[in-house]
């Protein structure tokens, strides 16, 4: 059964995370409905993944920060970030990231297929069925 709906991103992002935990779980319906949905959900948050992709500076920036232990070189680290290339190319991620921020709180529409309790894998826990509460009947 699909039940198209308004969601928020943010909530398809959760789901997905949901989805994950749930992968290893058993059942033939079970796991084609939550492989379509994973499916769904990915073309739906395209955008978002595009968008959150770092620069290649950023990713060159990132590897040479790594270098640094981050509890006793915290000195050492700000001095890095500090340097003014290296602080244009840290808020230029920070205002990336603010709008892949504002792009999780828009509402979509789409047609989830949902799960009936019959359809549940039998060893299912409830941390499990909470991530994956908004394709439950």
């Amino acid at each position: 059964m699909e039940k198209e709906g308004q969601y928020v991103k943010r909530d398809l992002v959760n789901l997905m995370q949901g989805l994950l935990q749930v992968e290893n779980l058993e059942g033939v319906k079970f796991a084609l409905i939550a492989s379509q949905n994973k499916a769904l959900i990915s073309e739906t948050l395209k955008d978002i993944e595009e968008k959150a992709m770092p620069t290649p500076e950023f990713k060159v920036l990132a590897e040479e920060m790594q270098q640094f232990n981050m509890e006793s070189e915290q000195d050492l680290i700000k001095t890095k970030e500090e340097e003014p290339e290296n602080k244009k190319i840290i808020e230029e991620r920070k205002a990336q990231m603010a709008e892949i921020d504002k792009l999780l709180d828009e509402s979509v529409e789409i047609k989830l297929k949902k799960l009936s309790e019959a359809q549940l894998p039998k060893n299912i826990n409830l941390k499990q069925l909470e991530a994956i509460k908004l394709i439950l009947k």
